[in-house]
């Protein structure tokens, strides 16, 4: 058995949905954002190790900016909720989630100096809305390379990232 949560579990609360109007409709999700002890309790099982993996586009920088920066978890947590864990759960561990030798060269270079604000119409993924709308956050990923490769650089995945078929071993849990 593995847990994951998602970003929005553990920055939102279900004090989004009082908005008036329909701006609530917003931060409609499955399962229903809870009250603000589920988030703290969220974050309790974060830095207890209970969690096994982050499932979004702004993933990493919102467990960055709400976690890592407030002492809430470490890097190396980060590292493995985004990365080793989900690897390991669906099979691809050490070619996937590790920096050994014979892993994929799979990296992600971290800018320390960014400042940025969360905006759907600046995200890759392809939906008009983001519940995170107007979040000011610090850090983001500057370069992701895959297999040795740039594939994304200041949030643009560049063109012509070869995509290969992974075939999936046992979970590694």
């Amino acid at each position: 058995m593995f847990a994951e949560t998602c970003p929005q579990y553990l920055i939102l609360d279900d004090s989004v949905y009082d908005q008036p109007g329909f701006g609530g409709a917003a931060y409609v999700c499955a399962p229903p954002l809870r009250k603000k002890e589920d988030v703290r309790a969220l974050w309790t099982a974060v830095a207890g190790d209970e969690i096994d993996m982050i499932g979004v586009e702004h993933r990493p920088a919102l467990f960055y900016h709400f976690g890592v920066n407030v002492g809430r978890a470490t890097v190396e947590q980060m590292c493995r909720l985004l990365s080793e864990r989900p690897a390991r759960v669906f099979g691809m561990y050490p070619k996937k989630g590790s920096l050994s030798p014979g892993s994929d060269a799979d990296l992600v270079v971290w800018d320390p100096e960014a400042e940025w604000t969360i905006a759907a119409e600046r995200q890759v993924q392809n939906v008009d809305y983001t519940p995170y709308e107007g979040i000011q956050v610090k850090r983001r990923a500057q370069k992701v390379f895959l297999r040795g490769r740039l594939a994304a650089e200041d949030g643009k995945v560049r063109a012509g990232t070869a995509r290969r078929y992974l075939s999936r071993g046992r979970r590694q849990l």
